[in-house]
This record gives structure tokens, C-alpha cells and sequence, in this order.
């Protein structure tokens, strides 16, 4: 094997994986799973993870962002955008 067939079949298999995961009900899954999973393992060891989501649900951030944002400034869009997309991962 060469270093450009390596390539080229990595290439095959990450255009194959993001084409699986462009189907809306297979990502879904895929997200719920892995998520499931991120969860599971954080409590496992020790990570108390949904009494953690609660409390920071409880946060009043307006307050807190209020005191650092400056309205003065133009954020660009990529600054104000949740890092993956919807901020779902805070949910239970």
C-alpha cells in the first residue's frame, strides 16, 4: 500500500461516514448515542453530570454577561454562535 492509496481510502471512508451522517434521522441517532455515552462515561468516573447541567441551567447568565459584554463592539458572527450549533448539549 502507498502513502497515496492510505490517503485516498481514508478519503473514501470519511466522505463515506459524512454522507451517512448528512441522513437527518441517522445523525440524530448517532448524536443521541454518542451523547448517551459521553454521559455515561462522565458518571462512571465520578463526573456528577446532570446535577451539574441543573446548576448551570439555574445560572442567571444575562447577569453574568451583562458585566463583560460590551455593546460598543460589533461581535462577529462565529463569536456569538453556539460552539455546536444549537446548545442542546446542556439538556438532560
Amino acid at each position: 500500500m502507498t502513502a497515496k492509496t492510505a490517503v485516498s481510502s481514508s478519503d473514501v471512508r470519511s466522505r463515506l461516514a459524512n454522507g451517512i451522517l448528512s441522513i437527518k434521522p441517522i445523525y440524530n441517532l448517532a448524536k443521541s448515542r454518542a451523547r448517551k455515552m459521553m454521559i455515561q462515561r462522565a458518571e462512571a468516573i465520578g463526573v456528577p453530570w446532570r446535577d451539574r447541567v441543573a446548576q448551570l441551567k439555574d445560572h442567571d447568565w444575562e447577569s453574568e454577561l451583562a458585566t463583560v459584554e460590551n455593546r460598543n463592539l460589533q461581535y462577529p458572527d462565529y463569536y456569538v454562535r453556539s460552539f455546536h450549533g444549537n446548545g442542546s448539549y446542556l439538556s438532560q
